[in-house]
């Protein structure tokens, strides 16, 4: 688990450089087998690689960007808020998110701190993940279905996680889902995209889901 600010960025920029090493093998693995046995067919096998693969890529190269840019320009109440609140985490999943008692910790592009307060509105779905294992579920091109929430913001910003496993509170030594911790949070939060929810929150936020 992450002890302190410095820490959890060391190991966000060592997980995401590993990958991208990983990534950029297996593209080369794959072209060059293309190649070899199908060069007729090469050249349109490697655009497909890239499309399959380079998205993921390139959040990785925008993540470790803006890891080293909050390196070099630290925001002082930020690496205070979040060595505070790394003192009490719920649960994490590294590269996407840390439930804390007041915040969720965003680590998708950059590290951001996201108020459970300010959290209008979540709703579950599905989004493809890329993995590196064979694992279990369904794969697409190297990526696994697997299960997400999105939130909305008051100020219109969403956020989109995956959740590859049931969110364990150690508050209460019990098994519960994101969203549930999350709702638990803030009373207020809206739960799914249902007919009433998108008017209410167009209504008050002037914001369309």
């Amino acid at each position: 688990m992450y002890y302190n600010y410095d820490d959890l960025v060391n190991r966000l920029r060592k997980k995401s450089l590993s990958k991208m090493i990983l990534l950029i093998a297996i593209i080369s693995l794959f072209s060059i087998v293309l190649i070899c046995l199908f060069p007729i067919f090469a050249i349109l096998g490697i655009i497909s690689i890239g499309v399959c693969f380079g998205f993921r890529l390139f959040q990785l190269f925008r993540l470790l960007k803006n890891l080293n840019w909050q390196r070099k320009n630290p925001d002082t109440q930020l690496i205070k808020t979040i060595n505070s609140e790394l003192l009490n985490v719920i649960d994490y999943f590294l590269e996407e998110y840390i439930l804390t008692e007041n915040y969720i910790i965003s680590l998708k592009e950059k590290i951001e701190l996201i108020p459970y307060s300010e959290i209008i509105f979540i709703d579950k779905g599905t989004g493809l993940r890329f993995s590196a294992g064979i694992g279990t579920g369904v794969h697409i091109c190297g990526f696994r279905i697997t299960p997400q929430v999105t939130i909305l913001l008051k100020n219109g910003k969403k956020y989109s996680f995956y959740i590859e496993k049931a969110t364990t509170m150690i508050s209460c030594g019990g098994v519960v889902p994101f969203t549930e911790i999350v709702c638990r949070k803030n009373k207020n939060i809206l739960f799914g995209k249902t007919k009433e929810n998108r008017q209410m929150i167009s209504e008050k936020y002037n914001i369309k889901i």
